[in-house]
């Protein structure tokens, strides 16, 4: 058996506005349980497509939040370069999924 040393580089991406900057935050709260890593204010997180959706379900219901903010947060979602081949962590039909690294 050998190890396999690899570099990881991070692509920042445009910071989400207004209550998608909110979701985002939600999401790297709510995303930790399934953390590659985390601490210190760094976190680096795989989700789902379905796992996001759902996880807007709950921020909208938490929130009241009304239709035109949930579509501001869905459309920052579609945004993010969502990727195949994450059947490692996903479920059948969990569809693409993204691995995000959140620093505050």
């Amino acid at each position: 058996m050998s190890m396999s040393i690899g570099v990881i580089s991070v692509r920042h991406l445009d910071h989400p506005v207004d209550i998608a900057y909110a979701f985002a935050q939600y999401m790297a709260e709510r995303g930790l349980f399934g953390a590659y890593m985390s601490g210190m204010g760094h976190s680096w997180i795989p989700f789902t497509h379905r796992q996001t959706e759902r996880m807007l379900d709950d921020f909208v219901e938490e929130r009241r939040l009304s239709r035109a903010q949930r579509e501001e947060i869905a459309a920052w979602l579609k945004s993010l370069p969502w990727v195949g081949g994450y059947e490692a962590f996903a479920e059948e039909g969990d569809g693409p999924g993204i691995e995000l690294y959140f620093n505050w």
